[in-house]
């Protein structure tokens, strides 16, 4: 039986969730948090992980998911079209916190990827719309689905006025989740919550009346 565990650190804040996925041979931080709390909070609990590979995977490259990244040691991963959104700071928006950055991927994933932690996998799912290389995570395993800013519970959407986001792909990006079969929604801003595919319902129709 392959030994896992997902910890959420859910924020408080304007930051980012970030979640800690442990499999029998490497650890995944999706996303990382502005530096602050949540940031924090997961430094903290990587110190009782020893002797594993640490990817840091990023849903997208808003800096309110991304800034944390250099508190950490690890190969940090973005969509093929992300990494290179990433490097503007209008884009990756670090312009409207007055400290422009370009941030740095290691690794470009791209669409149907798989993330291998060691016999556990996270399926890389392309999701444009809140930005033009936004991804969800999926395991099939335990029927999680880590939206990032693609949807939130309660039918709460990713704005797709910034730069690289577009309200038609988006609701692509949605309709295409649906053939997917999870229970549990892990997203970018708000709580875990259960039976994800009636959030994900409530997405869809959030999205289509704003055409």
């Amino acid at each position: 039986m392959i030994r896992r565990r997902v910890i959420p650190f859910i924020s408080r804040g304007t930051e980012s969730n970030s979640y800690l996925i442990e499999g029998e041979e490497a650890i995944a931080i999706i996303d990382t948090g502005m530096g602050g709390e949540v940031t924090l909070k997961v430094k903290r609990s990587l110190s009782s992980f020893q002797g594993k590979e640490l990817f840091i995977v990023n849903t997208h490259c808003h800096v309110d998911h991304t800034r944390g990244n250099n508190t950490f040691k690890g190969v940090v991963m973005m969509h093929e079209i992300e990494a290179k959104n990433a490097l503007d700071p209008r884009v990756n928006l670090s312009y409207l916190f007055d400290e422009p950055i370009s941030l740095k991927t290691d690794k470009e994933i791209k669409d149907e990827d798989e993330i291998d932690l060691g016999g556990y996998f996270l399926r890389v799912l392309h999701t444009p719309g809140h930005t033009s290389g936004s991804i969800c995570l999926y395991s099939e395993e335990d029927k999680v689905l880590f939206s990032g800013d693609t949807f939130f519970p309660e039918g709460g959407i990713g704005r797709t006025d910034f730069p690289t986001g577009d309200l038609y792909s988006l609701i692509d990006s949605l309709e295409g989740l649906l053939s997917l079969d999870f229970e549990y929604l892990c997203p970018g801003h708000g709580p875990v919550v259960r039976n994800g595919r009636r959030h994900l319902n409530l997405a869809i129709e959030m999205a289509k009346s704003l055409i």
